[in-house]
């Protein structure tokens, strides 16, 4: 029925990728508004020429793909005349692409079916048409399809409040969603210094840890402008970050924990630095209190407020890849494992162990944790596990999703019917590296994929916050995107308030626990809590929770009240009814959960003292009476005349973390004991149960024999202090190791150790084992080599201290080093020759503990004697080039290695040694 004389066509090549792999889904409802137009609902043709003439000189056209059997919007956007330069859709699937032209809201639409996965087509044609009879319910010239497509509403002429209807507002150009964010895609990206690997978001905030580079903090207020606000250099590699209230904690690799407060986030800074014995893997924080989870498979609870290790649990021996919390259970996540840890009681007690099927990929992508309200997602290099954590205690396995892909490193629920995940064909970094948009429901319902978002770089990690996903894209830096169409429904969310109270009541003075199950018809952004009409914590991270401290009670405070509001990205807005409980009397009494240092400690200084209680405290029952520090007196017996109480203690109770710091002048050598007492109480009255007391030992520094252990500390390990070698065995009594720890004497005195316990911290290692600096070489090692515990290259020369031992050279000697070289202290990328070498000189490629690869770039010149290393664990070591004949080649990496070799043939008469010990997944030519 045209007249193809007049018709001018307008061609668009909408070129459309389809994803590679097994493709996923849960709860089939569509969108509330998308529509799929069917030929009888079209109204009047016009005009039926494809388009009008003034399109050929360029203008905006909006477009809306939706699923043509559900009507689920995949995708909205704007494109100009060269159409939509790329997009990632679902395999074999049929969809509907709606479109019109701003200028004259001229229509077209076009339906096509995606091929099987992995190929590429274009999306045929679309021909437009003006047209008339069309709905326009609201009356502003823009009829309803128009709106649907636009992401305005139907029902409001004026969507966004300016003044101005939609239908004027999209003919003349202008943005008739002002404010409002509309497109559906990445609408934002801030650069990085470094290369972006994990992230957290809270109070409009946005933290990116970049491995050496530290952490970056972005505003996000106005999630199309993140603006980067502040860098914090922590001193490792941060891996990990989580975020709670004003601290964010960071797991820095081998430097730790580092906690760094975001108070003023402009002005952000670290605030402690805690070491462990093994490299920090995975963090997550509540409260004040950090988990943080390390590669040797410890736990370790911190006080982020003073860095003090609150407690340990031990019981899992595998490199912690993540960690979750629910509730009062932390999940911990190794390969092949998913652990639920009960962390109610002072001492953590394992509550159960689950399977976590699935692979570990090569490229070193650790594995994920989400913990949801009554759900939880673990991902493996291939795709997910899910299990049901009703029960938080008793996690159970309920379905594994696998994927063609092999490059999964983490999903994410957004709390309404979408999960987003950063995933990729391969598992090493080659190749696309995208964010894919998930629809998923019930436990047992397998994920539908519904469509990738491509990023500009190596996508790691995804938080979302306000229904935005904020993600960490390597060196693309942060990525911010728009996952679900907007919400011009005008429909509200539903909710659900759960609390912890009993029977309609709450102790006074505890932490009472608040969950809010908000479901929409898109997608919810955040959920504000409100004490006794007040509010008090705006949470825009699903799930949606709070801790809400309970008042005391009083002759006018017999009950409090709480309620929330929940609100979608359309503004749209639900307030739960007021919860009112009865407060009732607190009557459990406080106990002590830790003195630090411990009880029977053997110190050779200390500034202060601290003791954590596991509740609240009244501050006005801390004073002279009820804390006290003695001194036993020369004859080290408490309660004699000789005793001495110390006068002028300073005592700062800290309300955040529950503990009390004692602070001293300098302390005189001798036995002390710290003692706590009634009428300590709790902020509801209730006293310590009993009287609870730890004691310490201070030691001088004087050191007649200069042997290396002061005269007091002699004394106590019956050594002569006017002797050198006691025992005339011909090793000085410094040199001597009274415990059989591993470490020295006075390797115990200068980090502070007790001589008299092999492991004075209690973590299960050895003194002499434990590696202060961090840098490969163990404290015992350190002082059998005379080099410094506390530095990672003594002499300054550049070549760590474990290198230089291991390798023959001097770690004393700035002098003593390789005569050509290419290192990496901790952890690089590439560590490799981008020009010629000289081939005059021996030369090293190294990296002492992590590379991903060790290589040159190009061969080596004939003759050169080369080697490419990698002390601890590298991915691939080799030549990816010819190498030449005859000259000595080792490619070496200890004890572990995914890859070791040349990509080509060795010549026949190369002289070449390749060698991984003890473990390596492929060793050839």
């Amino acid at each position: 029925e045209r007249d193809e004389g007049k018709m001018k066509r307008l061609q668009y090549l909408l070129n459309c990728t389809i994803l590679a792999g097994t493709c996923l889904g849960l709860i089939p409802a569509p969108f509330a508004g998308a529509q799929v137009l069917e030929d009888e609902d079209l109204g009047e043709v016009v005009s039926n020429y494809v388009v009008d003439q003034d399109v050929f000189g360029g203008g905006v056209f909006y477009y809306q793909i939706i699923v043509d059997e559900t009507g689920e919007t995949v995708a909205r956007d704007k494109m100009d005349e060269e159409g939509i330069e790329s997009i990632i859709l679902s395999p074999n699937t049929r969809f509907r692409l709606l479109s019109f032209y701003a200028e004259t809201l001229s229509f077209g639409w076009v339906t096509f079916t995606t091929p099987p996965a992995g190929r590429t087509f274009v999306i045929p044609t679309v021909e437009y048409l003006e047209m008339t009879g069309l709905d326009d319910t609201d009356g502003d010239d823009l009829p309803d399809i128009h709106e649907t497509i636009a992401g305005t509403s139907a029902t409001n002429p004026d969507t966004d409040g300016d003044g101005f209807g939609d239908g004027a507002e999209v003919t003349s150009g202008k943005n008739p969603l002002d404010g409002f964010i509309v497109d559906v895609g990445i609408i934002a990206s801030g650069p990085t210094s470094g290369p972006a690997v994990d992230i957290c978001a809270i109070n409009n905030l946005a933290i990116v840890a970049m491995g050496q580079a530290g952490i970056s903090v972005f505003n996000v207020k106005d999630g199309f402008e993140p603006v980067r606000i502040a860098q914090v250099n922590t001193p490792g590699d941060a891996r990990a970050v989580s975020c709670f209230s004003d601290l964010v904690v960071v797991a820095d690799g081998g430097a730790g924990l580092a906690v760094v407060d975001i108070s003023d986030p402009a002005g952000a800074f670290i605030t402690r630095q805690v070491q462990f014995e093994s490299p920090a893997e995975a963090v997550v924080s509540r409260g004040n209190f950090a988990y943080v989870g390390l590669r040797n498979g410890d736990i370790v609870m911190v006080d982020t407020l003073t860095g003090t290790e609150i407690t340990r649990f031990e019981g899992i021996s595998a490199r912690i890849q993540d960690l979750g919390i629910r509730e009062e259970v932390l999940y911990a996540l190794t390969v092949g494992t998913l652990y639920a840890i009960d962390i109610r009681l002072d001492d953590f007690s394992l509550a159960k162990s689950e399977t976590a099927p699935g692979s570990f990929g090569a490229g070193g992508f650790r594995w994920r944790l989400f913990v949801g309200d009554d759900f939880l997602y673990a991902n493996n290099i291939q795709g997910f596990n899910l299990y049901d954590i009703s029960d938080p205690l008793d996690p159970e396995h309920k379905q594994r999703f696998q994927t063609g892909q092999r490059g999964w490193k983490q999903i994410v629920s957004t709390g309404s019917q979408f999960a987003v995940a950063v995933t990729s064909p391969n598992s090493t970094r080659d190749g696309p590296h995208h964010v894919d948009l998930y629809e998923v429901g019930g436990l047992e319902d397998e994920p539908q994929y519904l469509r990738t978002f491509e990023t500009p770089d190596i996508a790691t990690a995804v938080s979302i916050y306000n229904a935005l996903a904020y993600v960490a894209d390597d060196d693309g830096g942060l990525q911010v995107i728009n996952y679900a169409s907007f919400d011009a429904q005008g429909i509200p969310p539903e909710i659900t308030v759960r609390h912890s109270g009993v029977d309609g009541t709450a102790e006074e003075g505890k932490i009472l626990s608040v969950a809010v199950d908000a479901v929409d018809d898109v997608q919810v952004r955040n959920v504000q809590f409100f004490v006794d009409d007040e509010p008090v914590t705006l949470d825009g991270n699903f799930p949606f929770e709070t801790g809400i401290l309970t008042p005391l009670i009083t002759s006018t405070k017999r009950t409090f009240s709480f309620y929330v509001v929940a609100s979608d990205t359309g503004g749209n807005a639900t307030r739960s009814e007021t919860i009112t409980l009865e407060l009732v009397p607190d009557a459990t009494p406080p106990i002590v959960r830790r003195f630090a240092p411990r009880d029977g400690s053997i110190i050779g200084n200390l500034d202060a003292y601290l003791v954590t209680f596991s509740e609240p405290i009244e501050t006005s029952s801390i004073h002279a009476d009820s804390v006290e520090v003695r001194n036993a007196g020369p004859d080290d017996v408490f309660g004699n005349a000789d005793d001495t109480v110390l006068s002028g203690v300073s005592m700062s109770y800290a309300e955040a973390t529950n503990s009390l710091t004692l602070g001293f002048g300098e302390l005189l050598p001798g036995l002390y004991r710290v003692q706590l007492s009634p009428p300590i109480q709790d902020l509801a009255g209730n006293e310590l149960a009993s009287v609870e007391s730890a004691t310490f030992r201070i030691f001088g520094f004087g050191d007649d024999d200069n042997d290396g252990v002061p005269d007091d500390l002699e004394e106590l390990l019956g050594l002569d202090p006017t002797k050198e070698d006691t025992d005339g065995d011909g090793v000085i009594d410094g040199d001597e190791d009274a415990d059989n720890d591993g470490l020295s004497n006075t390797g115990e005195v200068v980090l502070e150790r007790d001589p008299l316990d092999p492991d004075t911290d209690g973590d299960g290692i050895l003194d002499g084992d434990e590696d202060a600096d961090f840098d490969g070489l163990s404290d015992g090692d350190e002082f059998r080599n005379r080099t410094d515990p506390l530095k990672v290259d003594t002499d300054g020369d550049g070549i760590d201290d474990v290198s230089e031992v291991l390798d023959g050279l001097d770690p004393l000697d700035p002098d003593s080093v390789y005569p050509q070289l290419v290192v990496s202290l901790s952890v690089s990328f590439i560590n490799g020759i981008q020009s010629e070498a000289d081939s005059q000189l021996p030369m090293m490629v190294a990296s002492p503990l992590v590379s991903y690869i060790n290589a040159l770039f190009e061969p080596p010149e004939e003759g050169l004697s080369t080697a490419v290393a990698s002390r601890v664990v590298s991915f691939l070591n080799g030549f990816t080039d010819p190498v030449e004949e005859e000259f000595p080649l080792s490619i070496a990496s200890a004890p572990v290695s995914y890859l070791n070799g040349p990509f080509v043939a060795i010549p026949e008469n190369q002289t070449f040694w390749q060698v991984s010990q003890p473990v390596s997944y492929r060793n050839e030519e």
